[in-house]
């Protein structure tokens, strides 16, 4: 893509601009942050990383402290490195540190305004949120089950004697579940592979523009440069994801409505709503928005999980061995069953916190100025929140590098109860919680444990495990393993069993 939509690149319009506005700025009584020291007019865009943000921030941390602060071109943005501080900020004030930056780019060009995650707090972002919380919080989530064990099944013969990178699998496995609880079975089966490919490559680009700075976000007027002007690549690559996301919005909404019309009884959320008539462009904006909310957090876990087993097969075994002695070997693991698997239990939060699914969360941005510990945080600031140092501070978890399940357990860990809840961390903080994160945990937990009683998850090729040290991840908002490899072997006769059954 054309370097030249990138901060990096900017151009000699942004210097007499950006003066303008470095001139009439005035400094707080209070002391910024500490950062890296930037220069005038620029800021710090020559410290910024153009990649590993998250790996960046870290290594800032060593350096400054666990609140840091860097100035790009006149944004200012703030970097919390702790969680004592995230809580602080952003569920003790949340009023100031839940907004949205007013992003030209995702809202205006990409046409993203009606996903709730960039939304504003207000009275939509409110009933938006409500709707999640009807039917995809912890008490309903466990309705789904039926839905989640037949795609599991489905997942578990998907996968049989599989070799290679398991996330299509993965993720069409999500996908389905998610498709199929907002729109319908139907809507599903007639389009659920193309919907699926759709969310992802559209998220997928998203998520990438997330992580870029971009001219426009300081210039707003260069929204107006035709798409034709050498340069304008922001609005070739704005016009190309408006057509994906308006395509997510409306298309799937109009399918689960043409069958409601035709008279179908299918079971979703959408058609709940239509039958309700309440508000129905609240309700199909949280039905669209779903897709993101479940599908990306639930393979991230789910596929960060499987990487831990296959790099760690004595783990690996030991939850084999318990699900065995629980089942008796004769059928799949469901959500429900997590409580009587307390080593599998606590495998699974131990993956989640070894590597966090969402290593930097979604940005936020301050509705005013504040002060925090007797240093300014400006109104407009972009707040990043570095959650997997948080999951990995060894002020908080002995050795965080290494997998170690028995940190979760009282027996080998008396100490366990002063941990902190992995789910409060991993998943965000405040008003801003992912609304998906009971159906992550619920559907990735009953997929991993799946597979594990009908497979061992090895190396391709009869190789030998790697060391995870090496372990090498996709560094976007959402994380998960880079060129994932791995072969599904069956564990001798118990695979068939689980398949027939």
């Amino acid at each position: 893509m054309d370097s030249s939509t990138i901060v990096y690149s900017a151009t000699a319009l942004a210097v007499p601009v950006a003066l303008a506005l470095w001139s009439i700025s005035t400094k707080p009584s209070q002391p910024y942050p500490p950062g890296p020291k930037g220069y005038p007019i620029i800021g710090n865009i020559l410290d910024f990383p153009k990649d590993g943000w998250q790996r960046a921030f870290t290594a800032w941390q060593k350096d400054y402290g666990d609140i840091v602060y860097v100035n790009l071109m006149g944004t200012p943005f703030i970097i919390i490195n702790s969680l004592k501080i995230a809580e602080d900020l952003c569920n003790k004030r949340a009023a100031i540190y839940s907004n949205r930056q007013k992003s030209i780019m995702m809202k205006e060009l990409m046409g993203w305004g009606w996903n709730v995650g960039l939304m504003q707090p207000g009275p939509e972002h409110s009933a938006i949120r409500k709707i999640f919380r009807q039917n995809l919080g912890p008490l309903n989530v466990p309705v789904y089950d039926p839905l989640v064990m037949k795609e599991t099944e489905r997942l578990v013969k998907t996968l049989h004697k599989f070799e290679g990178d398991p996330f299509e699998a993965v993720v069409h496995a999500v996908g389905s579940v998610v498709i199929t609880l907002g729109y319908g079975e139907s809507v599903n089966k007639a389009h659920g592979a193309e919907l699926t490919e759709l969310n992802h490559k559209a998220l997928d680009l998203a998520i990438w523009v997330m992580t870029r700075l971009w001219l426009v976000e300081i210039f707003p007027s260069m929204r107006y440069i035709p798409a034709w002007v050498p340069g304008a690549t922001f609005k070739r690559i704005g016009a190309r994801a408006e057509g994906m996301s308006q395509r997510i919005y409306h298309w799937p909404w109009e399918e689960a409505r043409l069958r409601y019309e035709q008279g179908s009884d299918d079971p979703c959320i959408a058609l709940e709503h239509m039958k309700l008539g309440e508000e129905l462009g609240t309700a199909k904006k949280a039905v669209a928005v779903m897709y993101g909310a479940g599908v990306d957090t639930t393979t991230a876990v789910t596929l960060n999980f499987l990487y831990a087993m296959m790099l760690h097969p004595q783990a690996q075994k030991k939850i084999q061995a318990e699900i065995d002695q629980f089942t008796g070997g004769d059928r799949l693991l469901s959500g429900a069953d997590r409580s009587d698997l307390p080593y599998a239990d606590a495998a699974w939060k131990e993956s989640i916190r070894w590597h966090a699914p969402v290593p930097l969360g979604t940005p936020r941005c301050t509705s005013q100025s504040d002060v925090y510990d007797g240093m300014y945080i400006p109104k407009d600031a972009m707040l990043w929140l570095n959650v997997a140092l948080m999951l990995r501070d060894p002020r908080t978890f002995e050795s965080p590098e290494v997998f170690q399940p028995e940190r979760w357990l009282e027996s080998h860990n008396p100490l366990v109860s002063e941990l902190p809840d992995i789910q409060n961390i991993a998943f965000g903080f405040g008003t801003r919680i992912c609304p998906g994160r009971y159906l992550a945990e619920r559907a990735g937990f009953a997929f991993t444990m799946s597979l594990l009683a009908a497979y061992d998850i090895v190396p391709t090729g009869g190789a030998p495990v790697p060391d995870w040290r090496d372990a090498v991840w996709v560094e976007n908002l959402d994380s998960r393993p880079l060129d994932f490899k791995c072969a599904f072997v069956p564990r001798s006769h118990l695979a068939a069993h689980l398949l027939e059954h």
